[in-house]
């Protein structure tokens, strides 16, 4: 009986030992080749090459030398090999993680297991996840950095879909929720409102080692067949130079496997509370086109969001839906160990028929426009990556070109009035842009583990953004035959831009226990501006033209102490900066009517806006408790923030860029986990901040003392996960509650736009059903009706008191889905 149960197991997994049959794998074995390097370099290849996490102790490894690996071993006899004669030990804590440690004389070593299993007793741990943020390989946890790493995979299906859903689960992280495609990312409370525009982003964006925004907003992509989202807080203006003044936001894609084919299929349904339906497709597919050498993978996605704003003056019931597509496509091609090619295509549009906000006095989730307010945001990006290692030298270089095109629509029907004295009547102000993006960062680190470790690298980047703005009136007519008969004015912004920076980093390892690292970046950049202006009430256009140049240097300082193996404190002086730029002219046609508010004085040239910076100073903790069961990250900043930009709007009403004044921020924050047993786990994050204007530059809106508005003071999320049995069954539950303060949108003197304070709570059920995963879920299962953006449209937002109701952003209403997921 026996040799026929061996028989039948042999002939069920012959196709596993045919897959592996070059590298004569047996049962258990994968195939390691590791040489002679450091330790801290030879556990982070064997993780990668075992596909497991690894738990490094943070320094005292980095001068020792392992011998070579090379050959078919199960994972912790390649780990025994690995760490023969280091004077260091491993513990397997599960199927896809290990604990390397130094073992303390007094205590009897832990037994080690015949090989890698998940036990039904495996102690419980929080795993540490490979990241690249620092554009070095590292472990997240370690990292003498204020950084948050979510695992994709470990997170619940419907609570993270895009950058709003991950943003709450991360300390200071904050996203304005004004529409689709409009939103912006704050962190740390360092925010000059909660608008966008042609600003430029105070968080950069990156997706795999693409950047994605300057000064358009936020990109919004959905999160499928992603790894896992890095945030990085503070300044980075050492390595990612102007637009990163507060951090980073980077997702990581899944790459393409060069052995293994992959398909995967999802699709979703849900029902909103007084809105239409929604629901979404999504399929990955991966192709080894030749072994080990070349493949091929690819996703596509559509996603519709139903509408729940009436609008009862033109009749449309549920009229804000979003229509949403995206597409990539990544060929890896690797020659050899040492080399590897990709080029990476991205797309994505979103479609949306109009705004997400209602009439503060009208009946709740009700608007009365006078017309609707599409909106259009295209986004095409090609990245070619090309990564080698020389002598264990690593060289990364990414030339990524980015196309967005934005369109944008409001109703500036009861502005009228005030602007030119007539009834009110259907208006339509429209903005479109167009950015064109071409981008090199390479960047050269030498090997790990070394008593110095160190980064150079440069950036060159060539943007151009076409920026048109329009005032259409039907019926008003105009005598300008050049103009379409409805228009009133165009203006057209070309801006080009020409950024070259180097950078570089040198950490030095004084002791087994501390280090010390140094940065620096020089940039250097120019910014041309022509404006294209014709208006209704004259035959000719006006042509104006500006410049803005600057050059310097970003400096930064970090000192690192790592008393044992569980913790961790750093102190660090860095800083972020945003270039100058030119500002638009406005309407002069509107002089004739605000004579009395604006100079009638032509213009000669447009006016400019200065670089602005943010010196940060922080003091953080990291630590980890009860053999990695709790970990609990915090930091204490205090940033001064200098010749602030920020959107001001004009005598006509529309939106330039203004230096205000300087500020500063301080606040604490704190994101804790714990998993008592494999089955549970538990997250939880804080951030409070407090801020103040400490200084008004001449003509400035903001006052002294304002705080600095758009993003809340004190935040929170509590999340839970825990998996159990019933009839059965495995199934997996998963809570989140979230509180989210009130918040200003404006600096006072602009206007008392007021966010509200609110609770969400959302619930998630999973468990294994027939071939693929099957979820139900409720979001805002409290009904919370809390206004979440307001003063969304200027026009109907600048009316005196008592004359139009402002305008609120209500959270989506109360929604329940289902979702279904396979992969072969």
């Amino acid at each position: 009986m026996t040799k026929y149960i061996v028989l039948f197991f042999l002939l069920i997994t012959w196709p596993g030992f045919a897959a592996h049959g070059a590298n004569k794998s047996k049962i258990n074995n994968l195939y390691f080749e590791i040489e002679t390097v450091s330790l801290s370099k030879a556990l982070l290849q064997f993780a990668q090459q075992a596909d497991i996490s690894i738990s490094l102790p943070p320094i005292s490894f980095r001068h020792t030398i392992t011998r070579p690996l090379k050959g078919d071993y199960t994972v912790t006899k390649g780990l025994q090999t690995l760490l023969n004669n280091t004077g260091y030990s491993f513990k397997v804590i599960s199927r896809k993680a290990v604990r390397v440690y130094k073992p303390v004389l007094r205590k009897k070593a832990p037994k080690k297991p015949s090989l890698l299993e998940t036990p039904h007793d495996a102690e419980p741990v929080i795993e540490d996840i490979i990241v690249t943020a620092t554009r070095r390989k590292a472990y997240g946890q370690w990292l003498p950095y204020s950084a948050s790493i979510i695992n994709l995979d470990e997170t619940a299906t419907a609570l993270r879909s895009n950058t709003a859903s991950i943003s709450s689960n991360v300390a200071s992280l904050f996203i304005t929720q004004q529409s689709e495609g409009r939103s912006k990312l704050i962190i740390r409370g360092v925010s000059e409102g909660a608008f966008t525009g042609r600003l430029q982003s105070l968080v950069a964006t990156y997706q795999d080692n693409s950047r994605l925004n300057y000064s358009s907003p936020e990109p919004n992509l959905d999160l499928i067949d992603v790894s896992h989202v890095e945030v990085l807080r503070g300044p980075q203006g050492t390595l990612y130079g102007s637009g990163a003044l507060t951090g980073i936001y980077r997702v990581v894609t899944k790459q393409p496997s060069l052995d293994q084919v992959t398909l995967a299929l999802s699709s979703s349904v849900a029902a909103t509370e007084n809105g239409q339906p929604s629901y979404s497709l999504a399929t990955v597919l991966n192709i080894p086109l030749v072994s080990d050498k070349l493949a091929l993978r690819f996703m596509a996605s559509y996603k519709k969001t139903g509408g729940y704003i009436d609008d009862i003056r033109l009749n449309i019931a549920d009229v804000n839906e979003n229509k949403y597509i995206r597409g990539n496509l990544n060929i890896t091609y690797q020659p050899l160990d040492e080399l590897s090619v990709s080029i990476d295509t991205t797309y994505r549009q979103i479609n949306s028929a109009d705004t997400n906000y209602s009439i503060d006095a009208l009946n709740y989730l009700e608007r009365d426009n006078f017309v609707q307010e599409p909106q259009w945001d295209e986004l095409l990006k090609v990245a070619l990556t090309v990564t080698a290692s020389l002598a264990e030298f690593e060289i990364v270089s990414t030339t990524t070109w980015l196309r967005r095109d934005i369109l944008l629509t409001q109703d500036a029907s009861t502005a009228l009035p005030r602007l030119f004295d007539i009834t009110v009547r259907p208006g339509v102000f429209s903005t479109s842009r167009r950015i064109n993006n071409l981008i090199n960062e390479t960047h050269i680190s030498s090997p790990s583990g070394g008593r110095f470790e160190w980064i150079a690298g440069s950036f060159i980047s060539y943007r151009e953004d076409t920026f048109e703005t329009r005032l259409a009136v039907p019926g008003l007519g105009n005598q300008n035959s050049e103009l379409p008969a409805d228009d009133i004015s165009v203006e057209a912004l070309d801006d080009d831009l020409t950024e070259f920076a180097f950078f570089g980093e040198l950490t030095g390892y004084l002791s087994q226990n501390f280090s010390v690292t140094v940065g620096l970046r020089w940039f250097d950049y120019k910014t041309d501006a022509v404006a294209r202006q014709q208006n209704a009430s004259s035959a000719t256009g006006l042509i104006l033209s500006g410049a803005n140049k600057e050059t310097g240097f970003i400096p930064k300082l970090l000192l690192s102490w790592h008393p044992n193996a569980d913790h961790s404190l750093y102190t660090q002086i860095s800083q972020g900066y945003r270039l100058g730029g030119v500002n638009p002219d406005g309407f002069r046609f509107l002089e004739s009517v605000l004579a009395d508010s604006i100079s009638a004085s032509p213009l000669t040239s447009l006016g400019n806006f200065d670089s602005d910076t943010l010196t940060s100073f922080e003091l953080g903790w990291k630590a980890a408790f009860v053999d990695s069961q709790l970990t609990l990250n915090t930091a204490v900043f205090y940033a001064k923030w200098a010749n602030i930009q920020a959107l001001q709007a004009g005598a006509a009403g529309l939106v330039e860029i203004a230096n205000i004044g300087d500020g500063r921020i301080f606040g604490v924050e704190l994101e804790a986990a714990f998993q008592p047993r494999p089955t549970t786990k538990f997250a939880f994050n804080l951030t409070w901040n407090k801020s103040k204007v400490t200084h008004v530059s001449t003509g400035s809106f903001a006052t002294l003392n304002d705080e600095l508005p758009g993003a809340p003071e004190f935040s929170s999320t509590l999340s839970a996960q825990h998996s159990f049995s019933f009839a059965k069954k495995k199934y997996s539950l998963h809570s989140q509650y979230s509180f989210v303060g009130a918040t200003k949108l404006l600096f006072q003197r602009q206007g008392n736009a007021v966010t509200d304070s609110y609770h969400l709570l959302n619930l998630e059920l999973g468990t294994k059903l027939g071939l693929g995963n099957l979820s139900i879920y409720v979001e805002n299962l409290l009904r919370s009706r809390a206004n979440v953006f307001a003063a969304s449209n200027p026009f109907r937002n600048t009316q005196s008191a008592g004359s139009t109701p402002l305008t609120v952003t209500p959270i989506r209403p109360r929604t329940y889905g289902l979702t279904w997921s396979w992969q072969y």
